[in-house]
Parts: C-alpha cells; sequence; structure tokens
C-alpha cells in the first residue's frame, strides 16, 4: 500500500499542433510500486472497471456539478454524452478488456501509448466531441478541463471510498485520458483553423467584389 499524502496534482504533458506551448492537466501523478493498490482491500479486491460501473452515474453527476462552478457555457445532456458519459463507458470496456487473455485488444479502444496513427474509439469520439464543442462556442481550455473534471471525480472518490486500485489500472487511465484530450484538442484546433480560413477568403472575396459593385 503506498501514503495517499504522496498524491499530487497535477500532472501535465505536451500536446501535438500549436498547443505544445501549454500544459494541461491529466490525471493526479501517484508515486507506486509494482503491485500497489490504492485504498483497502476490505472490499474484496474490486477492480477499477467494477467501481466505475457502480458509481457511473455519481462521476458524472460530479463532472456535472463542476462544470456548472465554471464561468462558462453550460455543456447540454448531448455534449455531456459525447464527452464525459461516453468517454467513461469507453475507460470501462479498456479496463475489462485489459483483464482477459488477449489485453492488447484495449488498444483499439484507447489507443496506444503516446498516441498514434492507428484510429482508436476514444479517438474518434473525442475528435466529435473537440469539434462541437467548438461549435457551441466552448474554448479549448474548457475543451480540456472536461476530461480533467472526470479524472478528479475518479480520484476523489475511489480515495473517499478507499477503493483499492492497482497502479497498471492508473497508467490505463492515464494513457486513455491522454489520447482524448489530445484527439479532442487537436480537433478543436484543426476545425477553428478551417473556420478562420473560410472567414479569411470570404472577407477577400467580398472586398474583391466591391470595386465591380462600384462600378456598376
Amino acid at each position: 500500500m503506498f501514503d495517499t499524502a504522496q498524491i499530487t496534482s497535477p500532472l501535465t504533458r505536451k500536446l501535438p499542433h500549436r498547443e505544445q506551448r501549454k500544459s494541461y492537466p491529466s490525471i493526479s501523478h501517484m508515486r507506486l510500486h509494482a503491485g500497489d493498490r490504492m485504498g483497502s482491500l476490505d472490499q474484496g479486491d474490486r477492480m477499477m472497471h467494477e467501481f466505475l460501473c457502480v458509481n457511473r452515474d455519481e462521476l458524472i453527476e460530479r463532472c456535472r456539478q463542476k462544470m456548472a462552478r465554471r464561468p462558462a457555457l453550460s455543456a447540454s445532456e448531448k455534449e455531456l454524452d459525447h464527452g464525459v458519459s461516453l468517454f467513461l463507458d469507453q475507460l470501462i470496456k479498456t479496463l475489462r478488456l485489459e483483464q482477459t487473455t488477449d489485453p492488447e485488444r484495449s488498444r483499439r479502444v484507447s489507443g496506444q501509448s503516446g498516441g498514434g496513427a492507428a484510429l482508436s474509439e476514444i479517438g474518434e469520439s473525442a475528435s466529435r466531441n473537440g469539434r462541437e464543442l467548438l461549435q457551441h462556442g466552448f474554448t479549448v481550455d474548457q475543451v480540456v478541463h472536461d476530461y480533467g473534471d472526470l479524472c478528479q471525480a475518479i480520484t476523489d472518490l475511489a480515495f473517499e471510498q478507499s477503493a483499492p486500485v492497482s497502479i497498471d489500472e492508473f497508467r490505463t487511465l492515464n494513457r486513455c485520458l491522454d489520447n482524448a484530450i489530445a484527439d479532442a484538442v487537436t480537433a478543436f484546433s484543426y476545425q477553428q483553423d478551417r473556420l478562420v480560413k473560410d472567414k479569411t477568403v470570404h472577407s477577400l472575396q467580398r472586398t474583391a467584389e466591391l470595386p465591380r459593385t462600384r462600378a456598376a
């Protein structure tokens, strides 16, 4: 077991594209050793995916409350479904697959550590979430904090319930969060660049048409 006082927050990583100059929260950094589990083993050594399933509604509600406290636009149920709720279901699926005889199948859901060109379920949904949040007027910081809210909710609830969580399970959570944040931010930035370019082209076209209009 490890001392819970060793938990510090947050762990940051560099993201692709022009977001490389910023640091964003991913998951609380935990100094663990192989075989360590967070919390008590009195609960029958329940696996993390079981903990997430049992507490799914509570975790989503905590995220909703965190979003409401930020001075930002409110997320709709649809946005929560594509963001926090869907990511949580994909995280549970990933953790379950890692307990099977073929744990590498989990990479089809979560993606590889450090990202990569191969498409994953988390990558596709996070990209869609990033584009949709841009359309609803959210900033890139808000996109990242939505995933950070879930990370914090999981960490807090696991601590409150003394839920046993292994270092490998936290590594999986970290991988899923890293890939989701990176893909959401990349899609957000790409879509934002396209919108700016389209507006610039449209403005130049209108400017070019003005002399013809006056001449007529």
